[in-house]
């Protein structure tokens, strides 16, 4: 597939999808998240990828909604700010629900929608010179989309302070919120999210990672009565793989087992 907002490359069982529109800071346009859309899809399809990276060029990862985009009279009614907010809205729900791992690497600024982004991948590793924040109340907006997938992650407490505030915080600062797993050195971040990669590919069942992504989203509102059967018959359907046969019969050989 062709893309224009952003690069599209896969080594290794790695899929590396990099925002590419570095003369406006890798903003978010109707195609930008159309592409995006695309992208994630197709990883989620394609057999010769296990592990998906988000990231951006240059030195910026999304700085978030496009407001030239805007300017140009795109979006400004009621209903066509709908449509757009459920584009984002659906792929953010395709990132959460993708049965692959989806690490974000995150190389500079991530803001609003760029940080929305980054709240949704199931590992963020930053550079330590990243900053991350929701600052839409400072320009009179609303960071409503970040909403349900913030509290899940980080919990209601922590989400209104983010949010409320409005505030930027560094690398060391979204850590300790919860927002990023890892912060590395900026000449360091390539090979971390890369050790990250391979390790997940490597060492990790597939289908195992796959069942368990479904395991998180599946069980969303269900009563605790209803969760616990889920996850027995969850249990007993993981053992009817071949990777749970194959890494049965590992362990009982004693040998590793390479994935």
């Amino acid at each position: 597939m062709e893309y224009s907002r952003l690069t599209y490359t896969i080594d290794q069982r790695v899929c590396t999808i990099a925002m590419n529109r570095p003369e406006r800071r890798n903003a978010l346009d109707q195609a930008m998240v159309q592409e995006l859309t695309n992208a994630f899809v197709g990883a989620s399809k394609d057999s010769a990828v296990k592990v998906i990276v988000l990231t951006g060029t240059d030195d910026v990862f999304c700085s978030g909604e496009d407001f030239e985009y805007r300017e140009k009279g795109n979006g400004t009614d009621f209903g066509s700010c709908v449509e757009d907010a459920k584009m984002v809205m659906r792929l953010a729900q395709i990132m959460y629900s993708i049965r692959k791992p989806v690490i974000a690497k995150v190389n500079g600024a991530a803001h609003a929608g760029g940080c929305l982004l980054t709240a949704i991948c199931d590992y963020t590793l930053a550079s330590k010179k990243a900053t991350f924040g929701f600052t839409e109340v400072r320009n009179g907006m609303l960071p409503a989309l970040a909403v349900p997938f913030l509290v899940k992650k980080i919990g209601e407490g922590k989400t209104r302070e983010l949010l409320l505030r409005g505030s930027i915080l560094s690398a060391p600062q979204a850590i300790a919120a919860g927002l990023v797993t890892m912060v590395s050195l900026p000449e360091k971040l390539d090979a971390d999210t890369a050790l990250l990669a391979e390790e997940l590919c490597t060492s990790v069942s597939g289908s195992s990672m796959g069942l368990l992504k479904e395991m998180f989203v599946a069980m969303e509102g269900m009563k605790f009565n209803e969760s616990v059967e889920y996850a027995a018959n969850m249990h007993a359907a993981v053992r009817m793989t071949e990777e749970c046969k194959k890494g049965i019969d590992g362990l009982l050989k004693n040998e590793a087992i390479i994935w």
